[in-house]
């Protein structure tokens, strides 16, 4: 006798339970949040939205002289998904995307090599132009601080940015960064603290992933 499809489905239902992007990786579980920005590391429609943004989305018109190196070659997003596949404690990078009401508005992008060593992360960031001047920028930079020292427990950050650019060596002084030219390198205890900053969602599985042997 055959089984109809009611019972096929209720005997191998447990077999196609659909479970949430977050159950099924850890980074997708953190969030963060800082004044009314949220950051999470990016899903497939957060690289839609911000794909192919352009260098005057960022830096306005007329364009200055630097821009990132990055937005004079051909977008291609597959760099996004190489970062998760390849995630390990010796290389990671965290995407996050920066978000507000419910809108993509820029990125930050948090990458280390053997973490669990030098305890140092690199970070970069940005936001869309017309939503600069509003200290926006400056909270990202809190919230990636914050995350940093308190969550993973990294011991210096880096960030580096064109010569020229003023406005990111003016954030990270104010962070309190060391600048040395157009590099930059903040330690734990030098960190100026800024705005309140949330994080939910972090895991020990996450911290392995990162080798971040760190407890909260």
């Amino acid at each position: 006798m055959h089984e109809t499809k009611g019972e096929f489905y209720a005997k191998y239902s447990y077999l196609m339970t659909v479970r949430s992007v977050e159950e099924m990786w850890a980074p997708f579980r953190v969030s963060i949040h800082v004044g009314e920005l949220s950051l999470r590391v990016l899903r497939d429609s957060d690289i839609a939205a911000i794909h192919g943004v352009s260098a005057a989305e960022i830096f306005g018109e007329p364009l200055p002289e630097y821009t990132f190196p990055w937005l004079k070659q051909k977008p291609d997003p597959s760099f996004r998904w190489a970062h998760r596949a390849q995630m390990s404690p010796e290389e990671w990078s965290l995407d996050f995307g920066v978000h507000l009401d419910g809108e993509v508005i820029g990125s930050v992008d948090l990458r280390a090599k053997s973490f669990a060593d030098n305890g140092e992360v690199e970070t970069g960031s940005w936001i869309y132009h017309r939503l600069q001047g509003r200290g926006m920028g400056t909270q990202v930079r809190h919230a990636a601080a914050v995350f940093c020292f308190d969550y993973l427990g990294a011991r210096r950050l880096r960030s580096e940015w064109e010569p020229g650019n003023a406005a990111s060596q003016a954030v990270s002084r104010k962070l309190g960064y060391t600048i040395e030219g157009n590099k930059a390198v903040l330690r734990k205890e030098d960190y100026q603290p800024g705005p309140e900053v949330a994080v939910a969602g972090m895991s020990e599985e996450l911290r392995a992933m990162l080798g971040a042997n760190f407890a909260v």
